[in-house]
């Protein structure tokens, strides 16, 4: 389990210019290890000991309709940056990067991903949107060029400059508001295909959680006052799914 989190370090063997908060806890989703696949609910909650003083908070994607068509989204880690299919080799060598790694990725839509197939070695996901391995509380997504492999689990998958610019230009206000991107999905390993030209990998779906987000983020934060404004923690739950739940509730 992770014991601190270092906030904007960009290189692994750099020790000094990251800003590292002590985690105060963790909550797994509880039907983590429940489904048929490790990516099943593979997502969990870190709460730190205090926000942090140089970086702002990205904001979450609360809308299961958003994104409904293919879109280039980014991603970012630390995971191998070879392997799968690609390599030629049934259990794939690995080569670990030593600086951040950022790339574009593809979101597949549910209908799209569910009856993928690779037409070289027949692995087929589904026959239809019914008869399919592919979850709704999975995120699909692809680029062949720039796949997540093994070691990015846990890297988020986003959308810059989502929302409007920064209220204000100064380096205070920023640091007291979240950033335009949206987090929409958080990778899931790589699901035994990255680099595969045909199959969408599996990740998890920010949006589908929501409820459990609000409700175990909440719960957390309870005895603070740093829960986000748009979790509504002080009020009745948030009914509706906007993407930003800031705005007028």
């Amino acid at each position: 389990d992770p014991t601190s989190a270092h906030i904007g370090q960009s290189k692994l063997d750099d020790d000094d210019s990251y800003e590292e908060i002590a985690v105060a806890s963790i909550v797994r989703h509880p039907l983590f290890g429940t489904g048929d696949y490790t990516v099943d609910y593979d997502i969990m909650l870190v709460q730190l000991e205090s926000p942090s003083s140089t970086a702002a908070p990205i904001r979450l994607n609360f809308d299961d309709a958003y994104p409904s068509t293919s879109e280039t989204l980014e991603m970012i880690r630390f995971g191998s940056t070879i392997g799968g299919p690609a390599s030629g080799m049934e259990v794939p060598v690995t080569d670990f990067p030593n600086t951040l790694q950022k790339a574009p990725t593809t979101y597949v839509p549910f209908a799209e991903c569910a009856v993928a197939q690779d037409k070289d070695t027949g692995v087929v996901y589904g026959t239809s949107t019914t008869e399919t391995i592919v979850k709704d509380h999975w995120f699909c997504k692809t680029d062949p060029t720039t796949s997540s492999c093994f070691g990015d689990t846990g890297g988020p998958i986003f959308r810059s400059d989502f929302f409007v610019d920064y209220e204000s230009n100064s380096d205070s206000a920023k640091l007291q508001k979240p950033t335009n991107d949206v987090l929409l999905g958080v990778i899931s390993g790589s699901s035994g295909y990255c680099g595969n030209p045909y199959l969408p990998l599996w990740n998890q779906r920010v949006s589908y959680h929501s409820g459990w987000i609000l409700e175990t983020g909440c719960s957390l934060l309870a005895k603070t006052s740093d829960s986000p404004s748009e979790w509504n923690c002080k009020k009745d739950p948030p009914t509706n799914n906007s993407v930003y739940l800031g705005s007028g509730m």
